[in-house]
């Protein structure tokens, strides 16, 4: 069993709330928010004998059948995708089709597979992490494409600040796309302190 296509990241739908003007050119521009994802996924089956072929046949039938209670995890590594990253969407299946042809009488089958996200965000399947000491500063990087809200757990700190290690500036709540070099700063604690960022890279 193999798959020979997979598309998981082609841009969702997108909303848009542009509005028209009134005697005049162009739109006035809205938002624009993202729909569903459509995921396209093909297989083909192949089998050296009957029992193989229909056990095969069998796990991709139970494996992509309508959901009748919320959605499942769709999990996946692949070169190239989310930085060769493992990660996730979750989904649900919208259309099977397996045609009984010539090939399905010679143990072949293509499966055209059609799954639903209505979360159209695509998750790393683990956190990153990054660790500053007290006046050292790290680099790391953020390798989704959205911006992530990292949870910082600060160590043997009195009055903490994580600082953009070139600006100085304090960080802000949300950290961009791209790599990053920060320093925690707390000049009242010694070289214990310290202060452990998480967050969770999210494509679209």
């Amino acid at each position: 069993m193999s798959f020979t296509s997979f598309n998981p990241l082609s841009l969702p739908d997108i909303r848009t709330n542009d509005i028209t003007l009134i005697q005049r050119d162009g739109l006035w521009a809205g938002n624009d928010y993202m729909g569903g994802r459509t995921v396209a996924l093909s297989l083909e089956v192949q089998a050296v004998n009957a029992e193989e072929f229909g056990a095969a046949v069998n796990l991709i039938t139970q494996a992509f059948s309508p959901a009748i209670d919320g959605e499942a995890r769709l999990s996946f590594q692949i070169p190239g995708l989310c930085n060769g990253r493992s990660a996730y969407i979750n989904v649900r299946t919208r259309r099977r089709s397996a045609p009984l042809d010539a090939s399905f009488a010679r143990l072949s089958c293509a499966f055209e597979i059609e799954l639903f996200a209505t979360d159209p965000i695509v998750y790393a399947s683990e956190e990153s992490a990054a660790t500053l000491r007290n006046g050292v500063p790290a680099r790391f990087s953020v390798d989704g494409s959205r911006p992530v809200t990292p949870t910082i757990t600060y160590s043997s700190v009195s009055d903490p600040k994580v600082l953009n290690a070139l600006t100085g500036e304090s960080v802000g709540a949300t950290l961009a796309p791209g790599e990053h070099f920060l320093e925690l700063s707390d000049p009242g604690a010694g070289a214990a302190a310290s202060a452990l960022i998480k967050f969770r890279d999210t494509w679209v």
